[in-house]
């Protein structure tokens, strides 16, 4: 089985490699990155999500490489990024949680860098201000011409929205290309929970907001009649942030909190999920009509996923279980034959050389990541991934290996406990719900080599910056900090 999925893989290699061999290098594709900020992979039709929330997405894999278990290194943007961009895990770098000052460190190269110099076009739009957890002053910018920040257009109702996003990229397809390959990244965060303080059209304040026709496509405008809020507690994002503190703390019990509004708060971020979707469509029908989707590599992934309860918190960046670190990712080559699913564990760190991989470019060896394609992709079935984070504004941590078919987690989810350590055996308990008994010398063999790799060798920092104070009222506001 090995031998023929190896040969399935790496035969897409060869058109665009045997085009630049027999083009002298002349010809290369361009590259289009698209990072959805905060999107689970089970919430897609593509990974058998019930709910009709991807149309575009799924269309897309259809054509495509779909990695069915790709995995980010932290529920974060900043950490999880840094990883997507320099194939390198963000905790050797000391970047372990949202990030607060940290930068990229400069001596990490990021694939922009390595593209710009083989004669690239780089081009992004980010939604995130410049000292933001993608800005500019991070180390992001780096090897990017142009380095776009949001918002994308001055009329906008929400801090961040894909249609402007998508409207900026297709501009810019048409008026700056000056005929060499591009590489673009365009992230957005249209599925992301947005501000507390956001303008809504009318009193009610929901975690998850999107405008009409959207707003309420997966919930009846009577099912969100509530309000996401309380006195004690505070109003949309900040009261959920407030119940994973009172979860952390002991104050009260996530498991009475009820099923129905779990679902219904399910629904408003799938709400997200269908609005962003139909833009990126957009935008694919834009590449197309201007004869471009047939010259463009095309990857599709996230930085983490979103949590609702399964293990005891909502949202994102205190635990390492399945739904916070389960991310699509989706590879459209170029003449792909139809849709092609890999079923080993693979990691967002290794978008960055499999980019290089396919334009003919030479890997760094210090480069972490190995490409999803070829020869390297046989040996990732075996090697292990790492996962690490430190929480905001909990105590809270948590720390991850997966090998093969088993994961181990070891995280301090309670004031009142310890780190507690528990195995679970993937294929058969994908959710991570039932820790298995009985292989205390496998568990022990994990856990050794998660903490050796936490705590070996030094880490690399960046010389971090100083926030400014409109950054500073946008994380407050999201509940990210105090």
């Amino acid at each position: 089985m090995k031998k023929r999925r190896k040969l399935m893989l790496g035969v897409l290699a060869a058109p665009w490699l045997a085009c630049l061999l027999a083009c002298g290098g002349e010809t290369r594709p361009n590259v289009l990155l698209i990072s959805i900020d905060t999107l689970r992979a089970d919430h897609l039709g593509v990974y058998g999500y019930s709910r009709d929330t991807s149309p575009a997405l799924d269309r897309l894999a259809e054509e495509s490489i779909v990695f069915a278990n790709a995995f980010s290194p932290a529920p974060r943007t900043l950490p999880s990024h840094v990883m997507m961009l320099t194939g390198n895990h963000p905790y050797r770098m000391g970047i372990s949680h949202g990030g607060d000052q940290s930068t990229i460190p400069s001596d990490a190269r990021i694939v922009s860098e390595i593209l710009q110099e083989s004669g690239y076009q780089t081009v992004a739009f980010v939604d995130s201000s410049s000292s933001g957890w993608l800005g500019s002053r991070r180390g992001f910018a780096r090897g990017f011409d142009a380095y776009h920040h949001a918002p994308h257009r001055d009329d906008l109702f929400y801090d961040f929205d894909t249609a402007a996003s998508v409207d900026a990229a297709t501009e810019w397809l048409d008026g700056q290309r000056d005929g060499r390959p591009f590489f673009m990244f365009l992230h957005t965060k249209s599925v992301h929970a947005i501000r507390a303080d956001t303008p809504r059209p009318d009193d009610r304040i929901f975690p998850y907001d999107k405008p009409a026709p959207y707003r309420f496509r997966f919930v009846a405008d009577e099912d969100a009649r509530f309000t996401w809020s309380a006195a004690d507690l505070g109003a949309g994002t900040l009261y959920l942030n407030a119940l994973n503190k009172a979860y952390f703390h002991g104050t009260k019990d996530p498991g009475d909190f009820p099923k129905q509004r779990i679902e219904t708060l399910k629904a408003l971020y799938d709400n997200g999920i269908a609005y962003t979707d139909h833009h990126l469509g957009r935008f694919f029908d834009a590449l197309r009509s201007r004869g471009l989707m047939d010259d463009t590599i095309l990857i599709v992934t996230s930085d983490h996923g979103e949590a609702f309860l399964e293990h005891g918190f909502f949202k994102h960046g205190i635990t390492v279980y399945r739904e916070m670190l389960h991310v699509p990712l989706i590879l459209r080559i170029p003449g792909t034959p139809g849709r092609r699913s890999v079923a080993e564990a693979v990691s967002i760190g290794d978008v960055p050389p499999t980019i290089l991989q396919q334009l003919g470019i030479p890997v760094p060896p210090e480069m972490e990541g190995r490409p999803l394609i070829g020869d390297a992709a046989d040996a990732n079935a075996d090697r292990p991934l790492f996962a690490f984070i430190k929480h905001r504004l909990t105590p809270a941590t948590g720390a991850a290996i997966r090998q093969g078919d088993w994961r181990l987690i070891y995280d301090r989810t309670r004031a009142d406990g310890g780190a507690e350590a528990r195995l679970y055996h993937v294929s058969e308990d994908p959710e991570e719900l039932h820790p298995v008994p009985g292989e205390g010398e496998r568990a022990a063999r994990m856990l050794t080599e998660l903490l050796d790799w936490r705590d070996r060798g030094e880490v690399k920092t960046g010389p971090g910056i100083e926030i400014d104070e409109k950054t500073l009222e946008h994380l407050r506001a999201v509940g990210y900090i105090e």
